[in-house]
C-alpha cells in the first residue's frame, strides 16, 4: 500500500490491542507557501487506502495513529512475537512523525521528529526493527504480507517534494 505520487504517510488506523491485526494509512501532500518571513510547508491529507490484514472475526479494538498538523512520518519501529500455535507476526508498531522546512538554500529539510505515537503492546518479543527513511525522505507505504495478521512490513520512502500554491 503506497501513496499516491508526491504524497506521504500522515497517519495510520487498524484492529489490535495486543498485536496489530490489520492497518491501513492515511495520506497527504505537501504545499509550499511564500511569506514575509520565508517559506512555510503545509500538510494537506488527500486519501485514505484499504486495510491490510485483521481478517479476523470478531475484530479486535480499533486504533488511529495521527501526525500533528504539518508532519509526516519519518520513521516506522516495532516489534514482533510468536504465540503459539501461530508464526511470528507484528505485535507493536510506532510512528515518527516529523515536520519539513526549507532551510536558507530553499531545500526541504525533515527535522527531528516531534510526537512518536504507537499502537499494540511492548512484551515478549521475537525481533525489535526500525526503518527510517533518508534525510530528504518520508514514508510513503508500506509493503509486507498480511491475512488474520500483519506478519511481515517495511517501509517505502520517497524523497518529499511540494507543489508551490
Amino acid at each position: 500500500m503506497v501513496c499516491g505520487p508526491g504524497e506521504a504517510v500522515i497517519g495510520m488506523r487498524g484492529i489490535g490491542s495486543d498485536s496489530i491485526w490489520g492497518f491501513g494509512v492515511d495520506c497527504g501532500r505537501l504545499e509550499l507557501s511564500q511569506g514575509a518571513s520565508g517559506y512555510r510547508v503545509d500538510v494537506v491529507a488527500t486519501s485514505q487506502l484499504p486495510q491490510v490484514g485483521g481478517n479476523i472475526d470478531p475484530p479486535p479494538p480499533p486504533f488511529s495513529l495521527k501526525c500533528p498538523p504539518g508532519t509526516v512520518v519519518a520513521s516506522l519501529t516495532g516489534t514482533t512475537w510468536a504465540p503459539p500455535p501461530y508464526s511470528e507476526n507484528l505485535k507493536q508498531i510506532a510512528i515518527a512523525c516529523a515536520p519539513i522546512t526549507v532551510d536558507a538554500s530553499r531545500k526541504l529539510v525533515v527535522q527531528a521528529p516531534v510526537s512518536v505515537l504507537s499502537a499494540g503492546v511492548v512484551g515478549s518479543t521475537v525481533t525489535a526493527f526500525s526503518r527510517s527513511c533518508s534525510a530528504s525522505g518520508a514514508v510513503d507505504g508500506f509493503v509486507g504480507r498480511s491475512g488474520a495478521f500483519v506478519d511481515a512490513i517495511s517501509v517505502s520512502c520517497t524523497t518529499i517534494s511540494v507543489r508551490l500554491r
